[in-house]
């Protein structure tokens, strides 16, 4: 299961993707205007970089967007990670074998 700071980082990184494909703009241009390499704005919009507040204010200014445009309430992270758990449940059901998974799908017929 995620953490709640990588969900964090995460959400807020694909947002400042969608902020800057809104703009039109490339990674690469990004990264020169904002003084840093294109690595880092892939990192950034992966959640594998935790910006600081600093930064983010900065990328922000750049892509013309306010702060509270990127950063996600709580019930967006909620939902987030309860969609991540599904789709986490899903993949785990895909892997069983075809016994495992008739056996399961017995399980979901008692329910209904």
């Amino acid at each position: 299961m995620e953490t709640l700071e990588s969900l964090l980082y995460k959400i807020i990184g694909s947002n400042i993707r969608k902020a800057r494909k809104d703009v039109k703009m490339s990674q690469y241009q990004l990264a020169v205007e904002a003084e840093m390499s294109r690595a880092s704005i892939s990192n950034i919009e992966l959640g594998r970089h935790q910006p600081s507040l600093y930064l983010l204010y900065v990328l922000c200014e750049i892509l013309g967007i306010d702060l509270w445009q990127i950063i996600p309430s709580v019930n967006e992270i909620k939902q987030s990670n309860q969609e991540g758990n599904y789709f986490k449940v899903l993949k785990e059901i895909t892997e069983l074998d075809e016994k495992e998974k008739r056996r399961i799908q017995e399980i979901i017929n008692k329910m209904n």
